[in-house]
């Protein structure tokens, strides 16, 4: 039966990927939904159910789902706390950002480290998602500043 489940939530999650890339959103908000029965806990899948119910425009709900995960697994995904930060406001936002930022920087150090460490292939590989990771950093840094230059310009 616990396998015949994981199965289950396999597929419900392949079906709402797949209408994720056809923009099919509601449809896969209820594939996303119905696999979190089976898995309530399973952060990878509250990380993607947040993160459509914030493309849906769904922010309360985004931001149960994704405090959720980040409670489960803090160190797990960076990109639920740059949600959370998108969907709060002010010092809350920062707070957000800055943790998504701290993981950020941990991901690249980590990156740094292999790439100084292998040759060749490996190491161009390394190289590049090295710079998707700072690209990321710089994007969340701007998100920063961008609170502090609305929220909390007068603070």
């Amino acid at each position: 039966p616990r396998s015949m489940a994981m199965a289950d939530v396999g597929a419900l999650i392949e079906r709402a990927e797949r209408c994720v890339d056809t923009f099919e959103l509601p449809l896969a908000l209820k594939f996303y939904e119905r696999a979190l029965a089976f898995e309530p806990d399973n952060c990878a899948l509250l990380d993607a159910t947040g993160e459509l119910l914030l493309r849906l425009g769904e922010a309360e709900r985004a931001v149960a789902v994704l405090e959720k995960s980040v409670s489960l697994a803090p160190n797990a995904n960076f990109a639920a706390y740059l949600n959370l930060g998108q969907l709060q406001s002010g010092t809350a936002a920062v707070q957000r950002f800055e943790q998504g930022v701290e993981l950020l920087r941990a991901r690249e150090r980590a990156l740094r480290k292999r790439a100084a460490k292998v040759k060749a292939m490996a190491g161009v590989e390394a190289r590049d998602e090295l710079s998707v990771v700072q690209q990321q950093i710089c994007s969340a840094l701007c998100a920063i500043a961008e609170v502090y230059l609305t929220d909390l310009c007068d603070a």
